[in-house]
């Protein structure tokens, strides 16, 4: 078990409740004797408050474990705005593990994105469907659709699920990919290992790849994407048992 003697406290600047409870987590810890840093390199944790998008948007620059508070329909936060102080008093006390998860990392035409803990998703830039040319293993598929997803176990539950994906377990050595709106139905949704890189290329019109809903980047024709299992983990505070 890891120590907790300071934290960084960040929430999402744009919801006063988010920034409200964030004000609180601060007092409730210092309280405690547990020193809140305004940097995260002084610190041994970050509390997030404001929910999974919230832990999204951080997840670039932390390096540190992160302890997510959200609301009910959180699926990665460990706490929910009802119960954070009794699960950071079990942390205080007790400390806490690393819960490490995988993540994606993508390139366009060499030049790397951001990594992504939930999915990457390739889409067309309007309303039209986008020609993808998919090739992973030795598989190739070319057809339409409204984008593909490709999704790291954490994020299985998220859009990749809703699009026909199944589910994996948070530690499973698989990631999982799906077509959205394909035509015709031409590729079926599946889960892969973890160790397939996937290139994915845009053929009638230039399209949009988004990390984790967040951060958007073009591709145009004749550019390729590739998607593989990242080599950084992303940590996640794992409450004491």
């Amino acid at each position: 078990m890891m120590k907790l003697s300071s934290a960084v406290v960040r929430s999402n600047p744009h919801k006063q409740k988010s920034i409200g409870i964030a004000e609180e987590v601060s007092r409730f810890l210092e309280a405690r004797g547990i020193a809140v840093h305004p940097h995260a390199a002084k610190a041994d944790m970050m509390v997030v408050v404001g929910g999974d998008g919230t832990i999204l948007f951080e997840k670039e620059g932390a390096n540190l474990p992160i302890f997510g508070i959200g609301g009910r329909y959180s699926q990665i936060c460990q706490a929910k705005e009802n119960d954070w102080e009794k699960k950071l008093v079990e942390i205080a006390s007790k400390g806490f593990s690393i819960d490490s998860r995988s993540m994606l990392s993508c390139s366009i035409g060499g030049k790397e994105t951001e990594l992504a803990l939930n999915d990457v998703v390739i889409r067309s830039r309007d309303y039209h469907m986008v020609r993808l040319v998919l090739a992973f293993g030795a598989e190739k598929h070319d057809f339409r659709a409204d984008g593909l997803v490709i999704s790291t176990p954490t994020g299985s539950t998220a859009y990749s699920y809703a699009c026909g994906a199944p589910a994996l377990p948070p530690h499973a050595r698989k990631l999982a990919v799906a077509a959205v709106a394909p035509h015709m139905r031409a590729f079926k949704p599946r889960a892969v290992g973890d160790e397939t890189v996937f290139s994915v290329a845009p053929a009638n019109h230039s399209a949009q790849v988004v990390i984790d809903g967040q951060f958007a980047h073009s591709i145009g024709i004749g550019g390729k994407a590739v998607v593989r299992k990242a080599a950084r983990a992303f940590p996640l505070v794992s409450l004491p048992h």
